[in-house]
């Protein structure tokens, strides 16, 4: 089962979690797609523990190339560190973009990710990051995974700018 993860590879993101957490499984993968201050440092995370099998990096690719990427991942991770003000209030764009590929998202309990996550039912929201946990948790969401449709529609039908459109032009007019 692979795990997928893009974006940039920086400290509060979630990533040593990922690679700890696949390094503690046996069944699970991961593929970390971007660039970023702390890649060096995660690449060296994989080859101390010996996992350079389970966990590929390919370097940030273009964003209309990137759903080659997701398309090959099993769901998607968005599990980021809520610590700090600014990531209390996240929504990552990933989130949407691993639904619109069709893949289900591990997430963290942040208020914004949280509300459309569990709305539309497109993950799990985690909230015990144990290794232990976070093997039940996923493996639960994989067994109960829905077909790619079912995320990809969820997002083109609520998310895409043709369904958003007239709402940000209300914004903007103040109406």
């Amino acid at each position: 089962i692979n795990i997928i993860y893009q974006g940039v590879l920086q400290k509060g993101r979630g990533i040593k979690k990922l690679i700890e957490f696949v390094n503690f499984t046996k069944q699970y993968t991961a593929t970390i797609v971007g660039g970023g201050e702390e890649k060096e440092n995660y690449i060296r995370l994989v080859n101390k523990l010996n996992i350079q099998n389970k966990i590929i990096f390919i370097d940030p690719v273009p964003y209309l190339k990137l759903h080659k990427y997701t398309i090959r991942g099993d769901l998607g991770w968005a599990l980021i560190d809520y610590s700090n003000l600014s990531n209390s209030y996240a929504l990552p764009n990933k989130v949407f973009e691993y639904a619109l590929m069709g893949l289900p998202v591990i997430a963290s309990n942040i208020k914004n990710i949280k509300q459309i996550v569990n709305k539309y039912n497109i993950g799990k929201i985690i909230t015990d990051e144990s290794n232990n946990m976070l093997e039940k948790q996923i493996t639960e969401l994989i067994q109960h995974k829905r077909n790619p449709i079912f995320y990809h529609n969820i997002i083109k039908n609520n998310f895409c700018w043709v369904v958003q459109h007239d709402k940000f032009i209300k914004i903007i007019r103040n109406q």
